[in-house]
């Protein structure tokens, strides 16, 4: 059998597929599965699995399906050694051994092992939630993964909470368990269930490598998230095993929340001007009901500014701590003069937890289905 790749397209499956395994450690494999049309590269880990189908020149390839299970780790070197844009396999069924020959005479060996009985699982039994634009998701994540983890102590647990409505539009809440912003993009619904998932940042931008795919399908189970991209990529990540609030309930259901209203542009001048003054990450606010003003400080409180409240519904003072630049994100981006905030109070316990959101205000104090940005945050921690 021989099977011609380019090196760039070869170069891009392995490192899709190696990505998810360990490829230091000696036992971890990649399986090549090979037809008289086309080569399927998959990998399987405790993260999730991978596949990818790859367009190559196929000679002697034989009727049945080939299935070579190669070592991640000498895979994953053959793109970087070669110095020709193509990269030749052999593979002689009577030695039951394998070559890439990747510049002139020069040919690396990957050695085979055992082939592991571990079928990729695919969309069986797992709902067709519908597809979607990657560079939409993969944009929308981005700006969502500025929130840094205020302990210091999480950096790489950052959830995104996914919720598709089964009428084509799916939002996207990130959160490192205290500052959260929101945003929502829409899908081409294929079921009419609403769905509801769970992944971490970093599961979801390891997928970037297929950002230039056209479409990419969504399957969701209870367990997992399968994404079939159209260029050939397919990636099924496990679902992150937390308990939520309802942040939909909270965020979008009609209910009699206490509000204040203040002007943007105000805000915004005050936390940008303490962006100058200090590098800190958090910006402090308290909100004085009786004043009538917002205090927005520094953590070590060496400048401070206030902003005047228009209205409010404040039963009491309120702290509250933002990440500043989702902040400012959250300012910026509205094209209203009046932002709102609502203080929502979790039912069951209202003293353990409590959500700011910013409503943006139409002229006549109505509010815009956009929410950009809401804050968390516990009393007793205050």
């Amino acid at each position: 059998m021989q099977i011609t790749f380019d090196r760039e397209v070869l170069a891009k499956a392995t490192k899709w597929v190696v990505d998810i395994v360990d490829s230091k450690n000696d036992t971890a494999t990649v399986r090549m599965e090979v037809t008289d049309t086309i080569v399927t590269f998959s990998s399987i880990s405790m993260y999730g699995e991978r596949s990818t189908k790859v367009d190559a020149d196929i000679k002697d390839a034989g009727d049945e399906t080939q299935v070579f299970e190669l070592h991640a780790a000498a895979l994953k070197k053959i793109p970087s050694q070669a110095t020709s844009d193509s990269i030749v396999f052999k593979y002689d069924p009577k030695k039951d051994k394998t070559r890439f020959q990747v510049n002139g005479g020069v040919r690396l060996s990957v050695p085979l092992v055992s082939s592991a009985d571990r079928p990729i699982h695919g969309s069986k039994g797992m709902v067709d939630v519908g597809s979607l634009v990657p560079a939409d998701l993969f944009n929308v994540v981005r700006q969502l993964s500025v929130i840094p983890d205020p302990s210091g102590q999480l950096p790489v647990f950052q959830c995104l909470d996914f919720e598709t409505d089964g009428e084509g539009t799916l939002r996207v809440l990130a959160t490192d368990g205290y500052t959260f912003a929101f945003q929502k993009l829409t899908y081409n619904a294929k079921s009419d269930e609403a769905q509801h998932f769970l992944l971490t940042v970093g599961d979801v931008k390891g997928l970037q490598d297929a950002k230039d795919a056209s479409t990419v399908e969504l399957y969701v189970n209870d367990n997992a998230v399968l994404l079939e991209f159209d260029d050939g990529n397919t990636a099924r990540v496990n679902q992150v095993k937390a308990e939520t609030p309802d942040y939909s309930a909270m965020i979008f259901d009609e209910r009699d929340d206490e509000t204040f209203t203040f002007d943007r542009k105000e805000l915004q001048t005050a936390v940008t001007k303490l962006g100058a003054w200090n590098s800190e990450t958090n910006v402090y606010m308290h909100l004085d009901p009786d004043a009538g003003e917002i205090t927005v400080s520094s953590a070590a409180g060496d400048w401070s500014a206030q902003v005047p409240m228009k209205d409010n519904t404040l039963s009491s003072p309120l702290d509250l701590i933002f990440v500043k630049n989702i902040l400012l994100k959250t300012l910026r981006s509205s094209e209203r003069d009046d932002l709102r905030g609502r203080v929502v109070r979790e039912s069951d316990n209202p003293n353990e937890l409590r959500i700011v959101i910013w409503d943006q205000l139409k002229a006549d104090g109505e509010k815009d289905e956009d929410v950009y940005s809401l804050n968390m945050s516990n009393p007793d921690e205050e």
